[in-house]
């Protein structure tokens, strides 16, 4: 099973537990955790999550969560997207940096050509983009733009020319990637972007 096998297969899970009564619902939540622990094991480890943060945010503290996306907030991300989002299981990282500044780094498996990579898009508490990470990446390293690429979407914001060719430069011999890369960045604001809307202290 791959890591976008494995992901179909936890969104699947997540529908039926919508409909479950309260055990099977939190035997079938376990499931969940373990498959989405499970996912970064089909790829290629180019960096784990914890030292990806410690690089990016030096002395910030960090911990890690998962949130399940109710019906109601899929729908309204996928109504920002202009697209369906499928995904309900969300894996992120809330991290508070030396300076008192809070970021969420939410992490994202999905197929680029016929293998999957994992990316970690680090967001601002208002959706300003901090950085885009390669965890995992499976297909040939030839397909896989190097680091100053993924350098120009900080800064950015979820927005219409928020696109390969636009706000973000394509790259000769890795279009698939970028693409997939953008399509998952995107996604991922407008998720953050709907889980703002909850209550006060809520995560994220």
């Amino acid at each position: 099973m791959t890591t976008v096998q494995t992901q179909e297969t936890i969104n699947l899970i997540c529908r039926l537990v919508m409909y479950s009564k309260s055990t099977l619902r939190a035997i079938l939540l376990s499931v969940v955790f373990l498959l989405a622990v499970s996912t970064s094991s089909y790829a290629k480890t180019l960096e784990r999550a914890e030292d990806a943060i410690a690089r990016l945010f030096p002395r910030a503290t960090f911990k890690e969560a998962t949130i399940l996306l109710s019906a109601e907030e899929r729908q309204a991300a996928g109504d920002l997207l202009g697209r369906p989002v499928e995904q309900a299981l969300v894996s992120y990282f809330q991290i508070q940096t030396e300076n008192g500044r809070s970021v969420s780094a939410y992490l994202d498996a999905h197929r680029v050509r016929t293998l999957p990579e994992t990316l970690m898009l680090s967001v601002a508490q208002d959706g300003t983009i901090v950085s885009v990470d390669v965890l995992a990446f499976r297909e040939p390293q030839d397909y896989m733009p190097r680091r100053a690429w993924y350098a120009q979407f900080s800064a950015k914001k979820f927005n219409p020319k928020l696109q390969l060719n636009r706000d973000i430069q394509g790259i000769t011999g890795a279009t698939l990637t970028g693409r997939a890369t953008v399509k998952a960045t995107r996604k991922m604001l407008c998720v953050h972007k709907v889980l703002q809307r909850r209550k006060p202290n809520a995560s994220p």
